[in-house]
């Protein structure tokens, strides 16, 4: 981590003041940086090694990343509040529970094709936390979880989550049946009765 970006993270946990938070690939500092970001609070830091710190970062408000200009070895930019619409909205808690809902079969179907636990009991009940976990949570290019977390809307965004996962759980449940299907051997009929093939 370059000396700069170190003393950032530093000075944001001793002084509980928060900084920007944006996704970009590990290693490399993209060509162009994402838009959408949230102001974090870094509640703790583990120095892995010399040039790894180990963050926990609580995400507060939205922001929007208006420009990025290069400072040094690491680069400046330039944030806007970018608080979401629509948090009151009558429909979010019935959005809420269906996007929760299918988030459930989302995670069990991956579950089930990884053959890994996933922790599933910690997903969260509340509007925003649910929409953003979701975002977060389900594997998608970077493009595209930006995409989710730059639009405008709550309701707008628990919508738009309600149909990318129906077709990721369409997805998906096509995958766990080929998965079933390689994974069973296959029998046929003999005087003798079932006789497996492999």
């Amino acid at each position: 981590m370059p000396p700069s970006a170190r003393a950032i993270v530093e000075q944001c946990y001793r002084e509980e003041s928060p900084m920007a938070v944006v996704y970009a690939r590990h290693g490399r500092i993209p060509q162009r940086w994402p838009r959408v970001g949230t102001a974090g609070y870094v509640t703790q830091v583990e120095e892995v090694d010399t040039d790894v710190l180990k963050c926990a970062i609580i995400g507060g408000e939205r922001i929007w990343v208006e420009g990025v200009r290069a400072h040094g070895e690491y680069p400046h930019a330039y944030i806007a509040p970018f608080p979401l619409e629509e948090t009151e909205h009558d429909m979010l808690h019935t959005l809420t529970a269906d996007v929760r809902r299918r988030l459930l079969t989302y995670l069990g179907l991956l579950e089930a094709i990884q053959g890994e636990p996933l922790t599933r009991q910690n997903i969260p009940e509340a509007p925003l936390a649910v929409a953003f976990f979701t975002a977060i949570a389900v594997q998608l290019p970077g493009n595209i979880k930006e995409f989710l977390l730059a639009i405008p809307s709550l309701r707008q965004l628990l919508l738009t989550e309600i149909e990318m996962l129906r077709h990721e759980i369409a997805l998906l449940e096509e995958m766990a049946e080929r998965y079933r299907k390689n994974a069973m051997p296959e029998l046929i009929d003999t005087p003798l009765g079932a006789v497996s093939l492999n």
